[in-house]
C-alpha cells in the first residue's frame, strides 16, 4: 500500500467523503478488501482487511 497520485490506468472507487484509487494490474489480486477507522486510547488510524486475510493498518 502506498500514496501515490492516480493515473489512468487505475480504478477509482468514490466512497462518499472517500475515494480509493486501486492499481488496476492489482486489482484482481486483492479480492474484496474492508477498510475500518478505529479510534483509541493506544491510537487512531485506518485498518484495510482483504478478504484473502491479510491486513494493513
Amino acid at each position: 500500500m502506498a500514496l501515490d497520485e492516480p493515473n489512468d490506468e487505475d480504478k477509482v472507487f468514490d466512497q462518499g467523503l472517500f475515494k480509493v484509487v486501486v492499481n488496476a494490474q492489482e486489482l484482481e489480486n486483492i479480492g474484496e478488501v474492508e477498510i475500518d477507522f478505529k479510534d483509541s486510547r493506544f491510537g487512531s488510524g485506518f485498518t484495510v482487511r482483504s478478504t484473502y486475510g491479510s491486513t494493513c493498518s
